[in-house]
Protein backbone atom coordinates (compact mmCIF):
# COMPACT_ATOMS: atom_id res chain seq x y z
CA UNK A 1 0.00 0.00 0.00
CA UNK A 2 2.84 2.35 0.84
CA UNK A 3 4.45 1.69 -2.54
CA UNK A 4 1.19 2.41 -4.36
CA UNK A 5 0.70 5.61 -2.34
CA UNK A 6 4.17 6.82 -3.31
CA UNK A 7 3.50 6.10 -6.98
CA UNK A 8 0.17 7.95 -6.84
CA UNK A 9 1.71 10.99 -5.19
CA UNK A 10 4.54 10.95 -7.73
CA UNK A 11 2.06 10.89 -10.66
CA UNK A 12 0.12 13.80 -9.15
CA UNK A 13 3.26 15.85 -8.51
CA UNK A 14 4.95 15.10 -11.86
CA UNK A 15 2.27 13.98 -14.33
CA UNK A 16 4.56 14.21 -17.37
CA UNK A 17 7.71 12.75 -15.77
CA UNK A 18 9.01 9.26 -16.55
CA UNK A 19 8.88 7.19 -13.37
CA UNK A 20 11.63 4.93 -14.76
CA UNK A 21 14.13 7.81 -15.09
CA UNK A 22 17.16 7.36 -12.82
CA UNK A 23 16.65 10.58 -10.83
CA UNK A 24 12.96 9.90 -10.13
CA UNK A 25 13.57 6.21 -9.43
CA UNK A 26 16.25 7.03 -6.85
CA UNK A 27 13.99 9.68 -5.30
CA UNK A 28 11.13 7.17 -4.96
CA UNK A 29 13.51 4.59 -3.54
CA UNK A 30 14.89 7.04 -0.97
CA UNK A 31 11.37 8.13 0.09
CA UNK A 32 10.30 4.50 0.35
CA UNK A 33 13.21 3.58 2.63
CA UNK A 34 12.75 6.70 4.78
CA UNK A 35 9.02 6.04 5.10
CA UNK A 36 9.32 2.44 6.32
CA UNK A 37 7.93 2.06 9.83
CA UNK A 38 10.49 -0.52 10.96
CA UNK A 39 14.02 0.82 11.68
CA UNK A 40 15.54 -2.63 11.11
CA UNK A 41 13.86 -2.79 7.70
CA UNK A 42 15.27 0.65 6.89
CA UNK A 43 18.74 -0.50 7.88
CA UNK A 44 18.37 -3.70 5.86
CA UNK A 45 17.32 -1.77 2.75
CA UNK A 46 20.09 0.79 3.16
CA UNK A 47 22.63 -2.04 3.27
CA UNK A 48 21.21 -4.48 0.73
CA UNK A 49 19.27 -2.34 -1.77
CA UNK A 50 21.36 0.78 -2.19
CA UNK A 51 22.35 -0.08 -5.79
CA UNK A 52 18.91 -1.41 -6.79
CA UNK A 53 16.01 0.36 -8.47
CA UNK A 54 12.71 1.23 -6.79
CA UNK A 55 10.87 -1.96 -7.75
CA UNK A 56 13.71 -4.22 -6.62
CA UNK A 57 13.92 -2.34 -3.32
CA UNK A 58 10.19 -2.83 -2.76
CA UNK A 59 10.60 -6.54 -3.57
CA UNK A 60 13.42 -6.89 -1.03
CA UNK A 61 11.30 -5.13 1.58
CA UNK A 62 8.47 -7.62 0.96
CA UNK A 63 10.88 -10.54 1.25
CA UNK A 64 12.28 -9.14 4.49
CA UNK A 65 8.80 -8.71 6.00
CA UNK A 66 7.76 -12.19 4.89
CA UNK A 67 10.88 -13.67 6.49
CA UNK A 68 10.19 -11.78 9.71
CA UNK A 69 6.61 -13.06 9.75
CA UNK A 70 7.75 -16.64 9.16
CA UNK A 71 10.26 -16.33 11.99
CA UNK A 72 7.54 -15.09 14.34
CA UNK A 73 5.23 -17.95 13.37
CA UNK A 74 8.00 -20.47 13.86
CA UNK A 75 8.83 -19.03 17.28
CA UNK A 76 5.20 -19.21 18.40
CA UNK A 77 4.86 -22.81 17.23
CA UNK A 78 7.81 -24.07 19.24
CA UNK A 79 7.28 -25.30 22.75
CA UNK A 80 9.84 -24.06 25.18
CA UNK A 81 11.76 -26.64 27.16
CA UNK A 82 11.93 -26.02 30.88
CA UNK A 83 14.17 -28.09 33.08
CA UNK A 84 14.40 -27.78 36.82
CA UNK A 85 17.64 -28.33 38.67
CA UNK A 86 17.15 -30.72 41.55
CA UNK A 87 19.22 -30.12 44.66
CA UNK A 88 18.61 -33.57 46.13
CA UNK A 89 20.92 -36.08 44.48
CA UNK A 90 19.78 -39.65 44.12
CA UNK A 91 20.51 -41.68 47.27
CA UNK A 92 23.60 -43.83 47.00
CA UNK A 93 22.88 -47.39 48.22
CA UNK A 94 26.49 -47.88 49.33
CA UNK A 95 26.51 -45.01 51.84
CA UNK A 96 24.61 -46.83 54.63
CA UNK A 97 26.98 -49.80 54.33
CA UNK A 98 30.02 -47.52 54.51
CA UNK A 99 28.58 -45.75 57.56
CA UNK A 100 28.01 -49.09 59.28
CA UNK A 101 31.57 -50.26 58.47
CA UNK A 102 32.98 -47.02 59.82
CA UNK A 103 31.09 -47.51 63.12
CA UNK A 104 32.36 -51.10 63.41
CA UNK A 105 35.93 -49.95 62.73
CA UNK A 106 35.65 -47.14 65.25
CA UNK A 107 34.34 -49.58 67.87
CA UNK A 108 37.22 -51.99 67.20
CA UNK A 109 39.77 -49.16 67.44
CA UNK A 110 38.24 -47.84 70.65
CA UNK A 111 38.32 -51.30 72.25
CA UNK A 112 41.80 -52.18 70.97
CA UNK A 113 43.66 -50.80 73.99
CA UNK A 114 41.32 -52.40 76.53
CA UNK A 115 42.05 -55.79 78.01
CA UNK A 116 39.32 -58.30 77.50
CA UNK A 117 37.41 -59.32 80.59
CA UNK A 118 37.57 -62.99 81.25
CA UNK A 119 35.22 -64.48 83.84
CA UNK A 120 36.35 -67.78 85.12
CA UNK A 121 33.89 -70.27 86.31
CA UNK A 122 31.04 -69.31 84.05
CA UNK A 123 29.75 -71.64 81.43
Amino acid sequence: MFEQGLRSIFREAWPTADIKAKEFDSMLQRRFVEGCFDPTLQQFLRLHARNDDFETTVGKACQYLDAQEQAKLAAVGKKSNVRFAMNDPEPNPILPILDWLQKVLQTVLDNQNQRPEVKIGET
